[in-house]
């Protein structure tokens, strides 16, 4: 009964690779809402302007609605980038990709060969 009740105390051991998943989802997570919030903003503040009556577009400059959308469009670009530098899962899925595209590609067989020796580097 005392072995059980000190194994209920003891902690949990962190898994450093666990440690690292949550840390990647939330920078993916942060960099999401950072660069979807102008975007969710001005939504929200287009259907009170339409409620009332007015056109939100004789009070937002059009060059700044589409550097929000470039923001939001953009959120979906970084994933694969955040991905790449912090799970070395990806990074090793991602080479084996690319050597198997270059294999079935046209190259001559030294360009072939010196790009895959290349890449077997990393």
């Amino acid at each position: 009964d005392r072995n059980r009740k000190i194994s209920m105390l003891k902690k949990p051991k962190i898994n450093s690779q666990e440690v690292k998943m949550a840390l990647m989802l939330l920078l993916i997570t942060a960099v999401f809402i950072v660069l979807f919030l102008p975007t969710m903003v001005l939504m929200i503040v287009t259907v009170v302007y339409e409620f009332v009556g007015d056109k939100i577009y004789h009070h937002v400059d059009v060059a700044v609605m589409q550097v929000f959308g470039t923001l939001f469009n953009f959120s979906y670009a970084v994933n694969p980038i955040i991905y790449s530098v912090m799970s070395p899962k990806f990074q090793a899925e991602s080479k084996k990709f690319l050597l198997r595209c270059i294999q079935k590609c046209s190259y001559n067989s030294t360009s072939k060969s010196r790009i895959v020796n290349n890449l077997k580097k990393f």
